[in-house]
């Protein structure tokens, strides 16, 4: 238990450091990162903007009212950003880092290489419309809301933080074909766009082959529809953590069996 606790201060230390690493680097960009920012900040504007030419031609849309498209928004909006900030960067590089041979350096490191591979860059500037834009829309879609409450609150954080976990396992599944197949980062931006956008529709819209692979395959309904359904409806929905916990346990494993059979090809090869 106290290994245990010794690693978590450790990668938690090693995490702050990433973050300043990161900070400084921006700091050095201060136009890039103002921009970064707008940008995101316009593109949630706009979204919202739709969203209210919509609702004024209908009531509702598949049973969803303005507010709880807001709080589907909302949890979409947090997804993407946090995934920008956390993951973006380090996936994007990484078949760079393959074809230009520093993954060689990265693996020698006293770490554990996932977490260096996947957590090392930061991308602060989402930071910033996640505060700007994120917690006003929030506090607007919640108010009036009936099923308010600390146990709503509290599962729907954590099938958030479940299906966000399904995601990061997904993307390491796809990231981990550039050890076999040339330009496979094609593969991961395409179901990264894709989540991306399916994150902010409710599933009744959906054809049945692409609610079933919103919720199995790609697991977006699990950062945006059911905890904002949640909101919505005010019910716990036991299944659904059973499904998530399914999800990751499958997606580890197999991110585990490609990542270790492409390291071993990738060390035969260099």
């Amino acid at each position: 238990m106290t290994q245990l606790m010794d690693n978590i201060k450790r990668y938690l230390k090693l995490y702050s450091l990433f973050i300043k690493v990161s900070i400084v680097e921006l700091m050095s960009h201060r136009f890039n990162l103002m921009m970064s920012a707008l940008a995101n900040i316009v593109w949630t504007m706009g979204q919202l903007i739709s969203l209210k030419f919509l609702f004024s031609k209908i009531d509702t849309f598949q049973g969803w009212e303005f507010k709880d498209m807001i709080l589907l928004l909302v949890f979409s909006q947090i997804y993407v950003y946090l995934f920008v900030i956390i993951f973006f960067k380090n996936f994007r590089e990484l078949p760079k880092k393959l074809i230009s041979g520093e993954l060689d350096m990265i693996l020698t490191k006293p770490v554990n290489r996932y977490f260096i591979l996947t957590f090392k860059s930061v991308s602060i500037p989402q930071i910033i419309p996640m505060f700007v834009t994120v917690i006003p829309l929030a506090i607007y879609g919640l108010s009036g809301t009936q099923n308010i409450n600390l146990l709503v609150s509290l599962n729907s954080i954590i099938i958030f933080i479940l299906g966000f976990i399904a995601i990061y396992f997904v993307n390491l599944i796809l990231i981990s074909l550039s050890f076999y197949i040339d330009n496979a980062h094609m593969f991961r931006d395409l179901v990264g766009t894709s989540i991306e956008n399916f994150a902010r529709i409710p599933l009744g819209t959906l054809h049945k082959i692409l609610r079933v692979t919103m919720m199995v395959i790609l697991p977006v309904a699990f950062v945006s529809f059911y905890p904002a359904k949640l909101f919505r409806d005010g019910e716990i929905y036991l299944e659904v953590y059973l499904v998530e916990i399914c999800m990751i346990v499958i997606f580890y494993i197999i991110s585990k069996i490609l990542w270790d059979k492409g390291l071993k090809k990738y060390s035969g090869v260099g």
